[in-house]
């Protein structure tokens, strides 16, 4: 008897329980997830993004500021650049590119509609003058005057979308790829002038599945690629890669890569994958980057100060080269 009366009461306080409403205590909210991420320095980074947005931060990532309205129904900002504090462009949607001389603070459309409208998935900036963007269905462009005129590439990258990025290590020698599943590479050493194409789909490992292509990107004299099952692929002339570091068999992939300098690069990728390395890919460390979430944007302006751009409002900063990172 006793027993059931215990089970009676265990069951209303149960039922009682479940009947009174919930108050939220914490909740989750971001309203900005960047396409992609600029930093200069431990303070002042450049986030784009969705309809034109345009965010500065001036302390590490704490704040933003916009800069750059997103307006309903504007073309999305998918890639940044700079080629020093001052001038840079982002590039997006419908041929859209713009372009700042203050380091992020104002921007001007500089965009050539009559030469493509096509989306710009890439973006190297040489200097105050010279810079290349590309995208869509083969789409290459550069400028030689600051963006005031641009020339399209009259090479047809074998009809390919080059919508894996661009990069340059210095004015004549740069790297064009794609991402369909094929590891295309194009490269140029006489400032685009001429391209010519290198398939790298045969440096994956043996038994992988997929050659695809995510983000190419260059620091010092080194071009890095990232790559399907986690690969990464290194150059030093955009002619002769190699692959890099660990990679996995499974349906992972490297997704954003930062070459800081020759030495020091950073990649990122699904499943909280965050690696590093300081001696030119000879040994790779595992950086804890405190979350389930994909690393899908990593930005370090030096080997001890970085930033990572995780799914789900997930942005992490290291002060210490990656051994710790904080909200």
């Amino acid at each position: 008897m006793r027993k059931l009366l215990v089970l009676t009461v265990i069951l209303l306080s149960a039922t009682l329980l479940m009947g009174q409403p919930w108050e939220v205590v914490r909740q989750q909210s971001y309203t900005f997830g960047p396409s992609d991420i600029y930093f200069f320095d431990a303070q002042k980074g450049i986030l784009i993004g969705a309809e034109g947005a345009i965010y500065v931060t001036e302390d590490g990532g704490i704040t933003m500021s916009v800069v750059r309205e997103p307006v309903a129904g504007d073309p999305n900002l998918i890639k940044v650049h700079f080629a020093d504090d001052n001038n840079g462009y982002a590039v997006g949607q419908a041929g859209l590119i713009l372009k700042t001389v203050d380091g992020g603070d104002a921007w001007t459309e500089v965009s050539d509609t009559s030469l493509t409208k096509e989306d710009l998935y890439g973006v190297a900036v040489i200097s105050d003058q010279v810079a290349y963007v590309c995208g869509k269905k083969a789409t290459l462009m550069k400028t030689t005057d600051g963006g005031s005129t641009w020339i399209k590439s009259a090479y047809e990258f074998e009809g390919a979308d080059l919508d894996a990025g661009v990069a340059f290590i210095n004015a004549n020698t740069g790297v064009a790829i794609s991402d369909a599943n094929a590891g295309e590479t194009w490269y140029t050493t006489d400032g685009g002038d001429n391209w010519t194409f290198n398939s790298i789909a045969g440096l994956f490992p043996i038994g992988t599945i997929s050659t695809r292509l995510y983000d190419i990107e260059a620091g010092g004299s080194t071009f890095a690629i990232a790559g399907y099952h986690r690969t990464l692929f290194l150059s030093t002339d955009g002619i002769n890669w190699t692959l890099s570091g660990p990679f996995s068999y499974a349906y992972d992939r490297n997704i954003s890569v930062d070459v800081i300098d020759d030495n020091n690069i950073v990649v990122g990728g699904n499943g909280a994958w965050l690696l590093k390395t300081t001696d030119a890919g000879a040994n790779w460390d595992t950086l804890s980057y405190n979350t389930g979430n994909d690393v899908s944007l990593v930005s370090f302006p030096t080997p001890d100060v970085g930033f990572a751009y995780g799914n789900y409002g997930q942005w992490m900063a290291t002060t210490d080269g990656g051994a710790t990172f904080e909200p």
